[in-house]
């Protein structure tokens, strides 16, 4: 004979702990199981066309000549509003040196207010600090397609030979703002 209480036990009483113990364990499973998966990989659907763009805006003293300035910013936050949820932009402003002022975000709203917050300076144009900079951006990058948007008024001047470098398949896209263009 069995006895009540033993038959009682094996019923389920509490099914809310039952339940709150099964999703502590499935965390668990998840939480170990994590580093085997590949994030890459999870997503890799969805990023199959993703894109790193880099966007190198020419600020040296002959942008400041009649509306090339605003034109350049123009095709900069045309750049921007192109990109897809999964895109990622830097902007690089260059002169005579390149410096990074926002690294690979997909954040739209912080690159056109850096963009537009921009003014060209007094220095002369040099094009190969930019292009090694963005070379470096791209290099790090994950992302399948890698893109370099060059906006200039392309003085002469600013290529003196000297060497840079991008990754393999890069693709470079140069926009030459003018005047009464």
């Amino acid at each position: 004979r069995i006895s009540y209480q033993s038959i009682r036990r094996r019923a389920i009483r509490h099914w809310l702990l039952l339940c709150l113990r099964m999703a502590a364990v499935a965390l668990i499973v998840t939480a170990f199981a994590r580093p085997l998966l590949d994030s890459s990989a999870v997503t890799a659907f969805d990023r199959a066309g993703a894109r790193e763009v880099v966007v190198l805006l020419d600020q040296s003293y002959s942008m400041g000549f009649s509306d090339r300035w605003e034109q350049a910013q123009a095709v900069a936050r045309d750049v921007i509003d192109r990109l897809e949820s999964f895109d990622r932009a830097s902007i690089v402003f260059f002169s005579e040196s390149a410096e990074i002022q926002l690294r690979s975000t997909g954040e739209r709203d912080r690159l056109n207010t850096i963009v537009d917050a921009a003014e060209p300076t007094d220095f002369a144009t040099q094009y190969s600090p930019a292009l090694n900079v963005a070379g470096s951006i791209l290099s790090e990058s994950s992302l399948p397609q890698r893109e370099v948007v060059l906006i200039s008024d392309f003085q002469r001047s600013g290529w003196r030979g000297d060497h840079a470098e991008l990754p393999g398949g890069s693709v470079v896209t140069p926009i030459a703002v003018t005047n009464g263009v």
